[in-house]
């Protein structure tokens, strides 16, 4: 999946991957519908794209155009010294 339809970040990613897999092993140890909760949390950590995140169009990827604009503040071009 490429990073345009991504809506997670790295940590958020890895912490639905690791929860994920371990709720998916309990369930599968305790045959459970957990182990299927457990799944589509590794699965949304593996590509980091949650649906209910789309629908309410929430993204918790930040980056440092993204914040400047939120601040206000324009794209400055990086210009070397001196020149």
């Amino acid at each position: 999946m490429d990073s345009e339809n991504m809506n997670m970040n790295n940590i958020e990613r890895a912490v639905r991957f690791i929860f994920g897999f371990a709720i998916f092993f309990v369930g599968l140890v305790i045959d459970s519908v957990w182990g299927f909760a457990g799944f589509l949390l590794v699965f949304s950590g593996l590509f980091g794209y949650d649906p209910i995140y789309a629908i309410l169009k929430i993204d918790t990827r930040k980056t440092r155009a993204k914040i400047r604009r939120q601040a206000g503040r324009p794209k400055t071009p990086v210009t070397s010294a001196g020149t």
